[in-house]
């Protein structure tokens, strides 16, 4: 049987647990992973915004925008937890993780939300990947420690 077959044929079974340890994976993941690399970003590149910014958020009922993103990244790790079955394990599991992250989360930061805000869509930029990546990468491995634990 080929690879694909195998994949189609497995039937992961979904609950509400590993999609709640899914969302606190990636809810986690972004003061973890995503804002570190927001982080080593500011140091290393001149005019970048500090991260960990706890000022109101004017379209997120002001609630600070640490915590707007930190939801995001818990929605998304909603998403991992149901593709994450059907990731291979080893060093592609970690490959796919940080694409997921970096690729999903910047084309759709880039083209649905601007577009849903009404405004020009964006580019994909080499930062939105990295920092995307790197919560991707976190949320993969929280989400694996977790499942594990819980």
């Amino acid at each position: 049987m080929s690879l694909s077959n195998d994949l189609m044929d497995s039937k992961p079974s979904f609950s509400i647990k590993l999609l709640l340890l899914g969302f606190v994976a990636g809810f986690i993941a972004v003061p973890l992973g995503h804002q570190i690399m927001a982080l080593a970003l500011f140091y290393t590149i001149p005019g970048r915004n500090f991260p960990w910014n706890m000022a109101p958020n004017k379209g997120a009922f002001n609630m600070p925008s640490i915590l707007n993103l930190s939801f995001w990244g818990g929605v998304w790790g909603v998403l991992w937890a149901l593709v994450e079955p059907y990731v291979p394990k080893g060093w592609l599991y970690w490959v796919i993780a940080i694409v997921f992250g970096g690729l999903g989360a910047t084309a759709v930061g880039a083209f649905v939300v601007t577009s849903i805000k009404g405004l020009p869509l964006g580019s994909i930029s080499w930062i939105g990947l990295l920092i995307n990546g790197a919560w991707g990468l976190v949320t993969a491995f929280l989400f694996d420690q977790l499942r594990r634990r819980v």
